[in-house]
């Protein structure tokens, strides 16, 4: 949830109609569930219970602002504070009804059924709503967003992060804000947060580099003039080390503004028609991943603690490490893994060692694939499948990614269980693509066996890609004809 200054910190109860019915309907739903005797007769305890939940629930829906959580841009972030939202909701409902009637008639794993109802139908609208944009999507070229760092927080800095939002002509997507003030730091300007002073720009760009994100271009919001020498020149320094273009924002304003007036149009090439029409099993497959997806991040929450508990003793906060990779029309999402690593600099920025950053633990987790867990909130938020092409980053893709990119990437896939890392970034492509004609549920059914197979004995050398797709099911060869 993003910080306002006080004076403009008011509070508002927003809630959409349809959350709004979730929280109406669960309560009931939840009790019926769990055949709960209070359901025989109307009597106080099943009002307040009704009540509470309700209020609570509303409450909280709007203490973590889940109206303003677009369905264009569901994400795993959402989910997170959706489950926030919840489990708060459910503590003070426990906590209310424990006050005035002692629980009496309300089975204490009512709350736990209750949670799980109303964050299935939070996710499952918004990933529904999200799925139903990204079908309008069209294929986005893998390199047109250009990732930037903002140097200065300041109002001019706050509306171009806004205007970006809304900017099709050279799409930009501000990553961090560096900042020379003391009392800035840790702060978010328009939803971007100030990492640290600007003379720390190496450390910054190295550090998402780890994350799969190329920082293009840094912007000063001030004028030239207005930068002290020494930070000018040495940001001049880093920049021209590293090839990172150097522009200053009212320069910058004054020719986007022009470029903006001149094109009417959406860049040429920005577009591209799919080479095929995909299997309608993709439709459905989105209905399974979300059903599937459910039903393992219940059965392995123990899994879930447990690792996380290793996490958090062995490399500390945060545990989930995300990293920037390319998804369904070659737009970016974020995709999340536990921690198996140290940062890659230490409280003074000096570079740790490869070697330092790695534990057993770590090794272990990426070992048995356990680090790819938090990847099952991808699959919900509609930003993943079980089973597809690998999410790569930009520089690892194949020389035509089109075909892999006409599908939501997955967790495993068919590169995966046919030589992983052993095997080129252009023969995963064939693989991949082998697989994106061929899709089916006997074949992702064959995919996750051969994933459960490689977790336990581990991955083997595997053939060239034109022999695997034979010796795979066999429907058709990878130019798409029967075999």
């Amino acid at each position: 949830m993003t910080l306002v200054p006080s004076s403009r910190a008011y509070f508002r109860v927003r809630v959409s109609a349809l959350d709004a019915c979730f929280a109406l309907l669960s309560p009931l739903l939840a009790l019926w569930v769990r055949d709960a005797p209070v359901l025989s007769a109307v009597s106080f305890s099943l009002f307040l219970y009704w009540a509470c939940c309700t209020i609570f629930s509303l409450l909280a829906f709007s203490i973590f602002r889940l109206e303003h959580k677009g369905q264009r841009y569901f994400s795993v972030d959402d989910i997170f504070d959706i489950a926030k939202a919840v489990v708060v909701a459910e503590l003070l409902t426990a906590a209310t009804l424990f006050l005035f009637t002692r629980l009496e008639g309300i089975p204490r794993s009512t709350f736990f059924i209750h949670a799980l109802i109303l964050a299935t139908a939070l996710v499952a609208a918004r990933t529904i709503a999200h799925f139903e944009h990204a079908q309008k999507g069209a294929i986005r070229h893998p390199s047109k967003t250009k990732y930037v760092v903002v140097i200065g927080s300041n109002y001019l800095s706050s509306a171009f992060i806004k205007w970006l939002e809304t900017n099709e002509i050279e799409p930009k997507q501000v990553m961090a804000i560096l900042d020379d003030r003391e009392e800035v730091m840790g702060r978010k300007v328009s939803g971007i947060q100030v990492l640290g002073h600007p003379l720390q720009l190496k450390q910054t760009v190295e550090e998402f580099s780890v994350h799969g994100v190329k920082i293009e271009e840094v912007i000063v919001s001030n004028g030239e003039n207005q930068l002290a020498k020494p930070v000018l020149a040495e940001l001049r320094r880093i920049c021209r080390q590293k090839e990172i273009e150097l522009t200053f924002l009212p320069q910058l304003f004054h020719s986007t503004f022009r470029q903006v007036a001149d094109s009417n149009n959406e860049p040429a090439g920005l577009q591209q028609a799919a080479t095929f029409p995909i299997s309608s099993y993709f439709e459905v497959k989105r209905v399974l991943d979300f059903v599937f997806a459910l039903l393992f991040t219940a059965l392995l929450s123990p899994v879930f603690i447990c690792v996380s508990v290793l996490v958090a003793l062995d490399v500390g906060t945060p545990l989930v490490f995300w990293q920037r990779r390319l998804g369904q029309g070659g737009r970016g999402f974020q995709i999340y893994k536990f921690r198996t690593m140290q940062s890659p600099f230490d409280r003074l920025g000096e570079s740790l060692p490869e070697k330092r950053r790695l534990s057993a633990i770590g090794h272990l987790l990426r070992k048995t694939g356990l680090d790819e867990l938090p990847q099952l909130l991808n699959v919900l938020a509609g930003e993943m499948s079980l089973v597809g092409p690998r999410p790569l980053v930009p520089e690892d893709q194949p020389a035509d990614p089109t075909i892999r990119l006409m599908v939501r990437p997955g967790i495993t896939g068919w590169a995966q269980v046919n030589g992983g890392k052993q095997i080129t970034n252009d023969e995963k492509g064939d693989l991949d693509e082998w697989y994106v004609r061929n899709a089916s549920p006997w074949l992702d059914l064959r995919i996750l066996l051969l994933t459960c197979r490689y977790v336990f004995v581990g991955n083997r050398a595997n053939m060239s890609p034109s022999t695997h797709a034979k010796s795979g099911v066999g429907e058709k060869r990878l130019d798409g004809k029967a075999a």
